[in-house]
């Protein structure tokens, strides 16, 4: 039975049109992640008040 892990990675990004950004630090968790053996499945913008400067990473294992 797979095992889940939801994490939440406090980022900042600017509110641009139109533009990629990079998100170093979402980029650098996700890779450490995915080298203990946990896959990405996925990658959410937080909502409100405490989770709007960050980002919600859904991980899997089996």
């Amino acid at each position: 039975m797979p095992e889940y892990k939801v994490i939440w990675i406090h980022v900042n990004m600017s509110w641009t049109d139109g533009e990629v950004q990079d998100i170093p630090l979402a980029t650098e968790t996700i890779n450490g992640y995915s080298r203990e053996g946990w896959e990405f499945v996925s990658l959410v913008p937080g909502t409100n008040a405490q989770t709007y400067h960050g980002v919600f990473v859904t991980l899997r294992r089996n």
